[in-house]
């Protein structure tokens, strides 16, 4: 079975997309129920577009093919065959082969995973598929090697990446400070220091057009324990009756 997302223009990722991508099963609501079905996700999930994005926690369950048509309008290229005739009149010469590979890398002991991490979440994945593709074509084809380019180009990672980079300017390393503390800093509409650029930042993270103390909260909570770019942002043990106490750390070591 195989479900396909045709033309995706929007910012790929979800939470239920994330469990539907991961586990063996998952519980939905019927449209217009509130009444709930397990479902199997044993189906093969696929994804077409235009350079469309894959971000936040989806960027690691998805593997990117690029097609390049070299040409300006795709649409006029004229082929002298038939794909999906092709692909059914020889399904079972290419799903040999393909078996073959998998079959000759388990005989001669696994050597490719020797020398890679299986993809958490997708160990088996990794050791039946992925290896037999290093194995055979070597480093370069690691199908993860996709992973590394969409985890760049993450909207969610870059937006998180910016706020910790102006956290690090205004505040430093290892130095606790608390939201308050950038509401009292940069919150004077006339100031021009990086106390203002922080504090305008958390504001439009949280699309309201005024500081709002528990939004801004949940912006620096939700940034919390996600390394990115060498940093990463943690409460702090230190806390008083006023609220939480942040503290950015260097991670790059």
């Amino acid at each position: 079975r195989a479900a396909i997302i045709d033309n995706c223009s929007r910012v790929l990722g979800g939470d239920t997309l994330n469990m539907l991508l991961t586990d063996t099963s998952i519980k939905i609501r019927i449209l217009g129920s509130h009444d709930e079905v397990e479902v199997p996700t044993n189906i093969f999930l696929a994804a077409t577009g235009n350079h469309f994005q894959v971000k936040d926690d989806t960027v690691r369950r998805v593997v990117v093919c690029t097609i390049n048509p070299q040409g300006e309008n795709p649409e006029e290229t004229a082929f002298d065959f038939n794909p999906k005739e092709v692909m059914a009149k020889n399904r079972a010469e290419i799903v040999t082969a393909a078996l073959t590979i998998m079959k000759a890398h388990i005989v001669a002991g696994r050597p490719a995973g020797k020398t890679t991490i299986p993809l958490g979440s997708f160990e088996n994945w990794s050791r039946l598929c992925r290896d037999p593709i290093i194995w055979l074509l070597g480093q370069e084809y690691d199908p993860c090697k996709t992973i590394q380019a969409q985890r760049r180009d993450d909207p969610v990672a870059l937006e998180r990446s910016e706020l910790l980079e102006q956290i690090q300017s205004t505040v430093g390393i290892d130095t606790p400070f608390q939201a308050k503390e950038i509401s009292k800093l940069g919150g004077d509409e006339i100031s021009e220091n990086s106390w203002r650029d922080l504090y305008d930042l958390l504001v439009q993270r949280t699309g309201n057009p005024i500081w709002q103390g528990q939004a801004i909260g949940g912006v620096l909570t939700r940034s919390c324990g996600r390394p990115t770019a060498g940093l990463t942002l943690e409460k702090s043990e230190e806390r008083d009756r006023n609220g939480t106490f942040y503290v950015l750390r260097d991670v790059k070591s």
